[in-house]
């Protein structure tokens, strides 16, 4: 707006270069103050998305290393057995139920491991006690064993999950091979049935060979009898 003032020749040129700059200006303003309202709502979501973190779902990538490692085979095992045809079937206990207990003890587990990485990450924050004080060594250990105690729960109930699974897959993979066993069989049977004839040619083929033994015999008899 000040270089629209400074070159300005008249009166009329003078207020036009006004006008322009103020219209600038307001574009300016409208384009800031959406922006910024996008930056709050931004900051307001992830402010409510840290909230919710632990209550309403629990995001593999903001574990340790260690709870996520017990996280992603449990929600493995839990697909593996929701999705394996014995579910399907309704030969595993009774669908639906099956569906809630695991479904609910897969959410269970996910927000004690929750709780374990923020106590750890709270507990790396703090520190370790820096003295010899009894109080402050008493007190980190039996946060420490806290978090423990909740994570022995957790791969426990992890172990059980999984476990689970794989009987799961065994009985799968048996029901299976009882299927192909009978395919095997066919396929047998089958090959036998076409070469059923196989015992008579090998008896025609012995049968020649001796003949072809008897004329050779026959031929050095005449041989040595000079005939």
């Amino acid at each position: 707006m000040c270089v629209g003032l400074g070159i300005a020749a008249g009166p009329g040129l003078g207020t036009a270069f006004i006008l322009v700059a103020v219209v600038v200006l307001l574009g300016s303003l409208a384009i800031y103050v959406p922006l910024e309202m996008k930056e709050r709502r931004f900051l307001k979501h992830e402010a409510q998305r840290g909230q919710a973190h632990g209550r309403d779902y629990v995001d593999p990538d903001l574990l340790t290393q260690r709870d996520r490692d017990t996280l992603v085979p449990l929600q493995r095992a839990v697909d593996s057995v929701l999705a394996s045809p014995l579910h399907g079937s309704g030969q595993l206990l009774d669908t639906t139920r099956n569906s809630v207990v695991l479904r609910d003890l897969e959410w269970q587990i996910a927000c004690d491991l929750w709780k374990a990485s923020r106590a750890e990450v709270d507990l790396t924050a703090v520190g370790e006690p820096r003295g010899d004080g009894e109080m402050a060594l008493s007190a980190h250990e039996r946060a420490t064993r806290a978090i423990e105690e909740i994570r022995s729960a957790a791969t426990n109930r992890t172990d059980a999950i999984t476990g689970y699974a794989a009987r799961v897959r065994q009985a799968q993979e048996r029901l299976e091979d009882a299927e192909r066993a009978a395919e095997y069989e066919r396929i047998a049977n089958d090959l036998l049935a076409e070469t059923s004839g196989g015992t008579q040619q090998d008896e025609a083929l012995q049968s020649l060979l001796a003949v072809q033994q008897e004329a050779l015999k026959i031929a050095q008899l005449h041989h040595e009898l000079g005939l």
